[in-house]
């Protein structure tokens, strides 16, 4: 059963055969276009990384700011229950 398989494919394979060699003549005139279109796609797959990471970096400081004051937010709310709960309460937890 194998055998007849690769039979099948060897005469599949010699179907116009001036068809496919005429094919692979151009597939292989084209290879230095090919090459060009890669190198042209990873210059702008890096050039928007690098974007990115600029953009990123300028962002850093207003993140940096905006959690300070978030942090200090939490703190401030905490500090102000906790002096709520000894007003209320009076008592101290001891461990």
């Amino acid at each position: 059963m194998m055998w007849r398989d690769i039979e099948e494919a060897a005469r599949r394979l010699m179907d116009l055969f001036p068809l496919k060699a005429a094919a692979g003549v151009c597939l292989l005139s084209l290879e230095q276009h090919a090459l060009m279109f890669l190198a042209f796609s990873l210059l702008v797959a890096m050039d928007c990384l690098s974007r990115w990471l600029a953009i990123s970096a300028g962002m850093l400081p207003k993140i940096d700011g905006a959690l300070r004051a978030v942090a200090s937010g939490v703190e401030s709310v905490v500090i102000k229950q906790a002096e709520a709960l000894l007003d209320a309460g009076g008592t101290m937890i001891r461990g």
